[in-house]
């Protein structure tokens, strides 16, 4: 049972052109694919240099920033911890300054009252005095009164 197949030999020529035609055609389209593969590799590669180079940019320009920023703030730390230092040492003196002031002041308070007391006892001295000396009156004018 077996089919036999005529084929005529132009048609067996005609179907191997043909296929060698398709051959060349798959070969050709390899090429063409395997060369748009490389050119899609090499833009992708110019692309991914190119986002390197602008990440590299930016990442040198964000240092620098962050140096300014960190220079910035010490300076501005510096600065105030002068006018702190200043400020404290303003208020010591003034602290001091009032210390001595009300020191004085209060010595001066001290000689005051010293002076007040003195003056108080020179009061109360001579008002004894011319106290027994009324009381002294007193008792000789009952006296005088009494011998009469």
């Amino acid at each position: 049972m077996s089919e036999d197949v005529l084929v005529r030999q132009s048609q067996i020529v005609e179907s191997n052109r043909e296929t060698q035609k398709l051959k060349e055609k798959v070969a050709e389209l390899k090429m063409y694919n395997e060369y748009q593969l490389r050119l899609k590799g090499l833009r992708h590669t110019e692309k991914l240099e190119q986002l390197q180079e602008r990440c590299e940019e930016t990442l040198g320009s964000e240092l620098d920033k962050i140096r300014k920023l960190e220079a910035l703030k010490e300076h501005t730390r510096v600065k105030h911890l002068e006018k702190l230092s200043a400020v404290r040492d303003r208020f010591a003196d003034e602290i001091q300054n009032m210390d001595v002031s009300y020191k004085r002041k209060i010595e001066l308070e001290k000689d005051r009252y010293k002076q007040l007391l003195r003056e108080k006892e020179e009061v109360q001295a001579q008002w004894e005095k011319e106290n027994a000396e009324y009381i002294e009156g007193h008792k000789r004018g009952i006296e005088e009164i009494k011998r009469k």
